[in-house]
């Protein structure tokens, strides 16, 4: 159980450091915009819209792990879902691991694309669409199956 804190605390401190990196990644990026030609204005609010939620997602997993972290009855909770045998083969056979790290990247690379080409901006997104729902359909259909 103790390992299984440290780790909490370990995936706090990244969320932590990923907000701020977010915060500052967007900052730079409207900075280095300045003095070009106007981005669109569907690009700019998907840019204004992804930074914003992906920093709120951020911030509500690491005050849960917090939450988690301090509650001791949380943590147990958490520890037996997260050693669960049933979900870590449900994880491994459904390539979850693989599919948000795809989606994450599929993501970044939609808004930078969104600095310099519409068409392929509008492709990536569709892309991470895409995986993002067959993630989460991929997810359910094993969750069903075993």
């Amino acid at each position: 159980m103790e390992k299984y804190k440290k780790k909490i605390a370990a995936a706090m401190r990244l969320q932590g450091a990923g907000a701020i990196l977010l915060i500052a990644l967007f900052t730079v990026l409207r900075a280095l915009q300045e003095g070009r030609a106007p981005l669109p204005e569907f690009i700019e609010g998907f840019h204004a819209g992804f930074f914003a939620a992906s920093v709120v997602v951020v911030l509500i997993f690491m005050f849960r792990n917090l939450r988690a972290w301090k509650n001791t009855a949380e943590l147990k909770r958490r520890f037996v879902q997260y050693s669960d045998e049933r979900n870590i083969f449900i994880r491994n056979k459904s390539g979850a691991a693989m599919l948000m790290v795809c989606t994450f990247l599929f993501a970044a690379s939609t808004v930078t694309a969104g600095f310099f080409n519409e068409t392929v901006f509008l492709t990536l997104l569709g892309v991470t669409y895409f995986t993002g729902i067959f993630a989460v359909l991929s997810k359910l259909y094993f969750r069903l199956k075993y």
